[in-house]
């Protein structure tokens, strides 16, 4: 057991019948699929205030 296992066995005790190998599987961020579609809106001419309304994010989130 390494050093990583042995945190996420502390950290994650407290989920009853939760396996920490399901923890790791939740999803968080953006799709990469999404990232790239708003990357070819951007370079189409569209503008990151449009981009944010279609994704429904805010405008300074386009830029991360």
């Amino acid at each position: 057991m390494n050093v990583r296992d042995a945190l996420k066995a502390v950290f994650f005790e407290w989920f009853s019948g939760t396996n920490v190998k399901n923890v790791e599987k939740i999803s968080r961020g953006v799709p990469e699929k999404d990232k790239l579609q708003a990357l070819v809106l951007y370079a189409s001419g569209l503008s990151m205030n449009r981009i944010a309304q279609l994704f429904g994010v805010s405008e300074t989130s386009v830029l991360k």
